[in-house]
């Protein structure tokens, strides 16, 4: 979730916050341009990605009422 000189938090599954004192870890690795998300590239197709942001662009509207 954040990280700065002293330290790294991260949220569990279970929502839970978890910090650490970088000074206290036996190892840190960062993985840079790589993300948790999993991909979406060969799961749905050019239709159902139109689909999909379609939909989210219309909930935008939703939450304004």
């Amino acid at each position: 979730m954040n990280e700065d000189a002293f330290s790294v938090q991260f949220r569990d599954l279970s929502g839970r916050l978890h910090s650490f004192w970088k000074d206290e870890l036996d190892v840190l690795e960062q993985q840079w341009q790589r993300s948790p998300m999993p991909s979406y590239a060969n799961r749905l197709n050019p239709d159902q990605t139109d689909d999909l942001v379609a939909y989210l662009v219309s909930l935008k509207g939703a939450a304004d009422e």
